[in-house]
């Protein structure tokens, strides 16, 4: 879903998959639409920091979060609503741990 390249040696990814509770955050609306209510249970993101001298993945993680893209160097965002419906922006910095 989002790439981020800091330097010339590594690149961060951003992979969105189907969250474990995926089916309970979709509200069928009418017969042909339906409505995603709870994206952080809808989705999940894989995030992967890859060596491209290498081209091996050097530290990869599973988050049960929803995570909207990069905002800098190791940092990434993500929407939420709290219960009165207002909008927050989370940012987290990323700290993998190497594979190796």
């Amino acid at each position: 879903m989002s790439v981020s390249q800091v330097d010339d040696r590594f690149l961060w990814t951003l992979t969105w998959v189907a969250g474990q509770r995926w089916r309970s955050s979709v509200k069928l609306q009418t017969r042909t639409e339906s409505r995603i209510t709870d994206f952080d249970g809808y989705l999940d993101t894989i995030v992967e920091r890859i060596d491209l001298r290498t081209n091996t993945v050097v530290a990869s993680q599973r988050f049960d979060r929803w995570f909207s893209g990069f905002t800098g160097a190791g940092e990434v965002w993500s929407y939420r609503e709290d219960d009165d419906g207002i909008g927050r922006i989370d940012v987290f910095r990323l700290r993998l741990q190497s594979l190796r």
